[in-house]
């Protein structure tokens, strides 16, 4: 079912597996940094609100470039709400741009830095980031 949209995202809860999907729109390329913070700042709460335990990012038509202040501010800021709210698994689908995913890779490697419960990975399409996860 989905729970939210807007212009640069659309997001919807599959209940019976528990996995909330986040799926970005191309629209993101004309996105400024605080509209991606105040996306992302609703993340948490709506994992959260659904009880979901996996997350399934779908990043292939994102077309903002995540620069390194705001990777810091993700792993930083974000992914520790992850782990206090009892998110097991995050699944994200990277984009076909290399600079885009260069730059997802700099923020999952800063994620590996940082101690949390929960696990992520990378993968080609949503198929296979669904195996995964459940």
């Amino acid at each position: 079912m989905e729970i939210y949209r807007t212009k640069y995202i659309v997001r919807r809860f599959d209940a019976g597996r528990g996995i909330l999907y986040s799926t970005w729109s191309f629209n993101t390329e004309l996105m400024t940094k605080e509209e991606f913070k105040t996306e992302m700042l609703m993340l948490p709460d709506q994992i959260g609100q659904y009880g979901a335990k996996f997350l399934l990012s779908n990043l292939q038509n994102l077309r903002f470039i995540i620069e390194p202040d705001l990777q810091t501010w993700l792993v930083q800021t974000i992914i520790p709400k992850f782990t206090e709210i009892g998110l097991r698994k995050q699944a994200i689908v990277v984009p076909e741009d290399f600079f885009t995913q260069i730059a997802l890779e700099q923020t999952i490697d800063e994620l590996e830095d940082v101690s949390h419960e929960n696990q992520s990975r990378f993968f080609p399409s949503e198929t296979e980031a669904e195996k995964w996860l459940i």
